[in-house]
């Protein structure tokens, strides 16, 4: 009986949750910069994600996470067109010990970034490939004044470790554009992020590792985005004011 009490308090509370993020989403959209429907659907996508990494954290709870900066970083994420529910963003829970509250930090994942280089790209973009390199795949990538020009040829059904990864960028013009990223580099970024061991990095080491080689290969490229989104997923938020966004507002 306690347990049904508690699951009934539990999807009560993340009613009202869903319910506060979709106001305020409306009216950080009031300008119609996105639409009602688009604006609401894909809100309610991130609070989702955000409760299951709450309910698999360690620690995080909807009372204790920096609610401003959440919906700070969502609101902008939502303003671009991620889909935290076709995993194009993840939220992982953070700690942070400077204000003692949680951060649910939203880093986008390596398909948010291919959309993302689709959309915003000056020079524009048909497709981005992403090649997963094992131990025995051969590679070669030659640079020419007209584009790369490059193979790839796997081991088919390899399950021999990962050493690497490729992506590349095809624009619509024909010209391709190939980066190479080491296991070792991705170490190094992961290794340097604040959450380098969250339950992200241990269930998806792969998914999140080519994120990180997208990234490093956005930098290369002309996007009109603020560089913090495609950088790294650690930023601090600069977007129009969210208001007085707490804990108190929300009836748990």
């Amino acid at each position: 009986m306690s347990n049904e009490i508690s699951e009934k308090a539990k999807v009560s509370a993340l009613g009202s949750v869903k319910d506060y993020f979709l106001a305020e989403a409306m009216r950080y959209f009031a300008d119609g910069t996105v639409s009602t429907q688009v604006a609401k659907q894909l809100t309610l996508s991130a609070v989702i994600a955000a409760d299951t990494a709450i309910e698999n954290g360690n620690g995080a709870t909807w009372q204790n996470a920096d609610l401003k900066k959440f919906a700070s970083d969502v609101f902008r994420l939502v303003g671009y067109g991620i889909d935290f529910g076709n995993k194009e963003a993840y939220v992982i829970t953070y700690r942070n010990p400077k204000t003692g509250k949680y951060d649910l930090t939203t880093p986008v994942s390596a398909d948010g970034l291919v959309k993302l280089a689709k959309l915003y790209a000056t020079k524009p973009i048909d497709d981005v490939k992403k090649f997963y390199v094992r131990e025995g795949d051969e590679i070669a990538v030659s640079h020419t004044t007209s584009g790369d020009v490059w193979t790839f040829n796997p081991v088919l059904f390899s399950t021999k470790p990962i050493i690497g990864y490729m992506t590349v960028v095809i624009y619509k013009d024909g010209m391709n554009d190939v980066e190479i990223t080491t296991i070792e580099e991705v170490e190094k970024r992961r290794k340097a992020s604040k959450a380098s061991n969250s339950p992200a990095w241990t269930t998806w080491y792969a998914e999140m590792s080519m994120a990180k080689s997208i990234r490093k290969h956005m930098k290369r490229i002309s996007i009109n985005l603020p560089s913090d989104i495609t950088e790294e997923p650690d930023y601090e938020p600069v977007t129009k004011d969210c208001g007085d966004i707490g804990t108190s507002k929300i009836q748990m």
